[in-house]
């Protein structure tokens, strides 16, 4: 009994410096990132658990102003793209 306890007495020293280990090595990268990010994280993870799909889950779909035709939206889109750096 005495062998059990101290196996799984080392286990879980193990499994603890390894979370603090990756726990230091990520925090610093995760501060970078945007402050929204967990509430986006969060909104993909349900929409793939509810669709299964996980292109469905990556597609993010706005309302668009009538009065708007698709070349307008189109030029928008590349707009904002262009400003976060994603336009190739």
């Amino acid at each position: 009994m005495g062998l059990i306890k101290n196996l799984l007495a080392l286990i879980g020293l193990v499994a603890m410096i390894a979370g603090g280990y990756a726990y230091s090595k990520i925090a610093p990268k995760m501060a970078g990132f945007d402050s929204k990010y967990m509430e986006t994280y969060t909104d993909f993870a349900d929409r793939l658990l509810s669709t299964g799909d996980p292109g469905t889950a990556m597609v993010v779909t706005l309302p668009v102003n009538e009065d708007l035709t698709a070349d307008d939206v189109i030029e928008s889109l590349k707009s904002l793209a262009a400003d976060k750096d994603m336009l190739y």
